[in-house]
């Protein structure tokens, strides 16, 4: 009987140290992408609150990882000017940061485009590390997410999405853009798989 008591509390030993081990490298192996989550004009009450909801599954998030693999990316807008010169395109300042997300590194990239794998400074950062794995959370689960989603899984990056991590225009849109994702083989996790952790 006392042998099957020490077999029993040494196979939950065992159990608990390998989800430490897993979770550990769950978060050593990845670099977590902070998508877009700006200030920006609220003027739908529900969607305000899926934001709110949101950016606290996001911080939750963010307090697993170690600072240094923390990205985040900040979208900036497009002008056309056109004088008797001629035309150009001019970048317009990103908004900054919503003023609840914690910011815990200077990862700093901007985009301009919706994938946020097309730009040059993220894909040398991550290059420079060698990162392959990525936690993709932010908005908009049926734009920018989707875009990044696809953009990053064509550039050989293993894309991960935390599920409570995105907001879409609705929830409708929200699930409609993670069956398209699913589909293309983009892999979706709850967030307790992360902040479940000892």
């Amino acid at each position: 009987m006392k042998n099957k008591k020490n077999l029993f509390i040494s196979l939950i030993c065992i159990f608990l140290g390998f989800i430490s081990i897993h979770h550990k490298a769950f978060s050593q192996e990845r670099y977590l992408i902070v998508l877009d989550i700006q200030e920006f004009t609220k003027k739908d009450t529900q969607l305000d609150s899926s934001v709110m909801e949101m950016i606290q599954n996001v911080n939750s998030v963010i307090s697993h990882f170690s600072s240094e693999k923390v990205i985040y990316i900040k979208a900036a807008g497009k002008a056309l000017s056109i004088t008797l010169k001629g035309f150009s395109v001019d970048t317009l300042p990103a908004p900054g940061f919503d003023r609840t997300l914690s910011v815990v590194s200077d990862n700093i990239f901007l985009k301009i485009e919706g994938d946020a794998f097309t730009s040059a400074e993220l894909i040398q950062f991550l290059e420079s590390r060698k990162a392959r794995e990525i936690l993709l959370v932010g908005l908009m689960a049926e734009k920018c997410i989707y875009d990044t989603a696809l953009g990053g899984k064509e550039r050989g990056y293993n894309i991960t999405i935390v599920s409570e991590g995105i907001v879409g225009m609705s929830p409708t849109k929200k699930d409609k853009a993670i069956r398209k994702m699913k589909d293309k083989g983009i892999k979706f996790i709850p967030v307790t798989e992360i902040t479940k952790a000892p």
